[in-house]
C-alpha cells in the first residue's frame, strides 16, 4: 500500500511542472520558468523511473533523495516567484 500511494505522490510531483510548464509559455512573468520546468518534470520522471524499476539497486535510497530534492527545489522556486509578483502588483482596496 506504501509503495502504491507513493506511487500516486511521485507522479503528481512528476506532472505538476509539465503542465505547469504549458501555462507559463503564456505570461510574461512565468515565461522563464517554462524551460526549468519541463527539465524537472523530464528529469523527475527518468529518476522516478530508476527508482520503481529497481534498476538503481544499491543506490536507491540516493535516487529517492535526489528526486524528491529536484521536485522540491522546483516547488520552492515557483513559490519564491509568487512571493515576489505578490509583492509587485498592487493590491486592489477590499470592497471595490
Amino acid at each position: 500500500m506504501h509503495e502504491l500511494v507513493s506511487l500516486l505522490v511521485f507522479l503528481a510531483l512528476v506532472a505538476a511542472p509539465l503542465v505547469l510548464a504549458r501555462a507559463f509559455a503564456g505570461g510574461a512573468p512565468w515565461r522563464d520558468l517554462r524551460a526549468y520546468s519541463i527539465t524537472t518534470g523530464v528529469v523527475g520522471l527518468v529518476l522516478l523511473v530508476l527508482l520503481f524499476s529497481g534498476v538503481a539497486g544499491s543506490w536507491t535510497g540516493v535516487v529517492q533523495r535526489v528526486f524528491v530534492t529536484v521536485l522540491l527545489l522546483w516547488i520552492a522556486i515557483l513559490g519564491a516567484r509568487l512571493i515576489r509578483l505578490s509583492r509587485v502588483r498592487p493590491r486592489e482596496p477590499a470592497g471595490s
